[in-house]
C-alpha cells in the first residue's frame, strides 16, 4: 500500500489481521508477532514520505503501535478502543 502511494497510482489503504498493534519492538504479545502499521510507516518515511498518520481501531487500545513510533515526530497516532481493556 506504501509503494502504490508513494508511486502516485492513488490512495491505498490495508486491512491487516492480525493487526500487530499489540507487538512491540523487543516483544511479541496479542497474538501480534510484527508491528505491521508501524513497519509501513517507516517504510513510507524511508521512502520520501514528510509525514505518516495511522489510526487503529480496535477493542484493545493499539500499544505495540505506540511503543513502536514514539519520539517519531513524523509519525501521528490515533488508538480509538474501549476503556480499560487488555493490555
Amino acid at each position: 500500500a506504501v509503494d502504490v502511494v508513494l508511486g502516485g497510482a492513488g490512495p491505498a489503504l490495508a486491512l491487516t489481521r492480525p493487526p500487530g498493534h499489540h507487538a512491540t519492538p523487543y516483544e511479541s504479545m496479542g497474538f501480534c508477532i510484527f508491528c505491521n502499521a508501524a513497519a509501513a510507516a517507516k517504510h513510507a518515511l524511508e521512502s520520501g514520505a514528510e509525514r505518516v498518520s495511522i489510526l487503529d481501531f480496535d477493542v484493545h487500545h493499539g500499544n505495540g503501535i505506540q511503543d513502536c513510533v514514539a519520539g517519531d515526530e513524523r509519525i501521528r497516532f490515533l488508538s480509538l478502543h474501549q476503556g480499560d481493556a487488555y493490555p
